[in-house]
């Protein structure tokens, strides 16, 4: 996949992206709630966790863990700078709902 093109998608996710979170807070209810709940950062957001899957699926690997680690992590680290470790990004592609890799 082109690194131009890897641009373009992130552009489209993260437009959907913040357009989901307006329509998803309208239909929220809310809980008063004691707990405390954290809101750090996660190294990378959920437009970036997506145009990684979308670069993915539209290349030619056919194993992602070799596809993140050997080509996400190396060639599109500028794209990327908050990349984070497999392992991590595994766990953070569950906030996105990826159903497959």
């Amino acid at each position: 996949m082109l690194l131009d093109k890897v641009a373009e998608i992130f552009a489209k996710a993260d437009d959907f992206c913040k357009e989901f979170e307006s329509e998803f807070a309208k239909h929220t209810i809310d809980v008063a709630s004691d707990k405390k709940t954290r809101n750090r950062q996660a190294g990378l957001c959920e437009s970036e966790i997506i145009t990684i899957l979308i670069a993915f699926h539209g290349g030619q690997f056919r194993n992602f863990k070799h596809f993140y680690k050997n080509y996400s992590c190396v060639h599109m680290k500028g794209e990327f700078p908050g990349v984070v470790s497999y392992n991590r990004f595994i766990v953070l592609r569950h906030h996105v709902r990826d159903p497959v890799i």
